[in-house]
């Protein structure tokens, strides 16, 4: 009997342990969470009118943070940034100042608010009271625009100021504001009817006020606000009056960059001094007109030397230190800085057979041996039309053949630097393009009002071609990739041949650039032919 109960009870106890590994169900947390946080109640009501308190309580239907404080705009501002608290489903904000009587005050989140679980956003939360018995109604919409890439600005700073001085948005900060949009657009709404200056800013630095090195756009005149106001603003980087050395650095041992605050026609003057202040004259620079950039060459000399640049008009100079040549040479032995030249062409199978073929060495270049440099074209040797030697480059000139495969070897005293260094055997190839893998694009133009520069710019916004236009004729580009390419229009009312951005104390606006409405598509071994309105070339 005893055995048998006991033969049952280690059944059921197997079939027991069976039966509860035989399937593992996972535990499910159900669906994923993707509403947004809901506001279900609010202290004062949204929209309240003659409100007289310093407190605003929003409670939600789940737990919230806070992501970003930065998108949290207040209008009109208040002179202290109000405390702003999250406390479980409830955000807090108080502030102790008193609020303006009879005034409308807006409180955007933008998608700041958020709960904890998923991170889901509310977008464009606002909430809105008044002091007074309405609401203000008045509001300004618009768009930003840059000035010379023409695309939208994103993220600026948009405010309406009441002050009457001209330097306001440099120690003013706006009474009303918002932030542009992707697409450039903005709307401020909720405003007191009134007088107000609008300025953007690009805000950088998030201290509300104009600094210069920012984007800024305005308008001329001043809003009498009643009840809307559209605009369009151009956004540009003021010229400083002020020119100065940004940075310098040493790009090899003895070539240097020099770069300025800003874009500059011509550089006509550049000195250098050692520390001793006697000035020297043993050295080179090279400046593309309308850039802020100088590239400046100096043979190193027998001693460490710390020189001192400056250019004309610059009261301030910078350092740049000048390795000596026994320093250079311990490098040298160690293989540190080996002296080499290479074509800087990246894709040898498809160099422009128009073009001229640069090699650049990463040192000053002192002597070339023409008899050690030996051309192939498509197997037969060819005599090179000219070798120039131009600072730290080789130019090659040649009348290079459609669709021809060149082979190029430089032996051993070719070419040597200032040290007396040669280069080791160097060989390489390319191959020439044909004409039928460019296009080219014939402009027709009537009649020009002032001065224009008319740019064709590539889908890259790369400009591969400019040129001053005052009057009828017709321009011909040639050798262009197949590409959709845009026209522009520069509006130059100052005739200094470049783009000029404005300027806000003088109230200036920037140069007009126009773009064609169309774009150009190239195609390869096609000519395009195009006549611009009258209306595009003088709007």
């Amino acid at each position: 009997m005893i055995n048998k109960l006991f033969q049952f009870l280690f059944s059921l106890s197997l079939i027991l342990l069976v039966s509860s590994c035989a399937q593992v169900v996972p535990l499910s947390g159900g669906e994923k969470d993707t509403d947004a946080p809901l506001l279900i109640s609010s202290v004062p009501k949204n929209k309240q009118l003659l409100f007289t308190g310093n407190k605003i309580e929003l409670t939600f239907n789940e737990y919230i943070k806070l992501n970003s404080i930065s998108q949290f705009i207040i209008t009109p501002r208040l002179k202290v940034q109000p405390e702003i608290n999250v406390i479980g489903k409830k955000l807090e904000i108080n502030w102790k100042e008193n609020l303006e009587p009879n005034t409308t005050y807006h409180f955007n989140f933008g998608n700041s608010i958020a709960d904890i679980t998923e991170n889901n956003s509310i977008n464009d939360f606002e909430f809105t009271f008044s002091t007074g018995e309405i609401i203000d109604t008045a509001f300004v919409k618009g768009t930003i625009t840059d000035a010379f890439s023409l695309k939208p600005v994103t993220s600026a700073l948009v405010g309406l100021y009441t002050s009457k001085t001209d330097s306001f948005a440099f120690f003013d900060k706006a009474s009303y504001s918002a932030k542009s949009s992707n697409n450039g657009a903005f709307k401020i709404p909720f405003i007191k009817k009134g007088n107000y200056k609008l300025i953007s800013i690009e805000d950088n630095n998030k201290n509300e006020l104009y600094d210069i090195g920012e984007k800024i756009a305005f308008l001329n005149h001043v809003i009498s606000l009643d009840t809307s106001e559209d605009v369009s603003l151009v956004a540009f980087l003021e010229e400083t009056p002020k020119l100065f050395v940004k940075k310098t650095a040493q790009l090899q041992p003895e070539k240097f960059l020099i770069q300025l605050n800003k874009k500059v026609k011509n550089i006509d003057e550049l000195i250098l001094k050692r520390k001793n202040q006697v000035r020297l004259n043993d050295f080179k620079f090279y400046h593309s007109q309308n850039s802020d950039s100088i590239i400046l060459y100096k043979k190193n000399t027998l001693l460490r030397d710390t020189l001192s640049v400056s250019l004309k008009g610059i009261q301030d100079s910078s350092i740049l230190i000048l390795q000596d040549k026994g320093e250079l040479v311990k490098q040298f032995e160690r293989k540190r800085y080996p002296f080499e030249i290479k074509p800087i062409q990246a894709d040898k199978n498809n160099f422009p057979y128009f073009s001229k073929l640069i090699l650049l060495s990463n040192f000053l270049l002192n002597e070339t041996n023409e008899n050690k440099i030996i051309v192939l074209a498509d197997g037969k040797e060819i005599k090179l039309n000219e070798i120039k030697k131009s600072n730290d480059s080789l130019i090659l000139s040649y009348n290079w053949q459609e669709e021809t495969n060149y082979q190029f070897y430089f032996y051993p005293g070719a070419v040597k630097d200032y040290f007396g260094r040669t280069n080791d055997t160097l060989q390489f190839n390319f191959k020439t393009t044909s004409k039928d893998d460019y296009g080219s694009l014939l402009i027709s133009i009537k009649k020009v009002e002032g001065n224009k520069i008319m740019q064709l710019m590539n889908t890259k916004n790369t400009c591969v071609f400019e040129k001053i236009i005052t009057g009828s004729e017709k321009i011909k580009i040639e050798h262009l990739l197949p590409d959709q390419y845009y026209i522009r229009i520069i509006d130059d009312l100052n005739g200094d041949n470049s783009f000029t951005p404005g300027n806000l104390i003088k109230q200036v606006q920037p140069e007009k650039i126009g773009l064609y409405k169309d774009a150009i598509k190239i195609l390869a071994g096609w000519e395009n032919e195009i006549e611009l309105p009258d209306e595009f070339i003088n709007q």
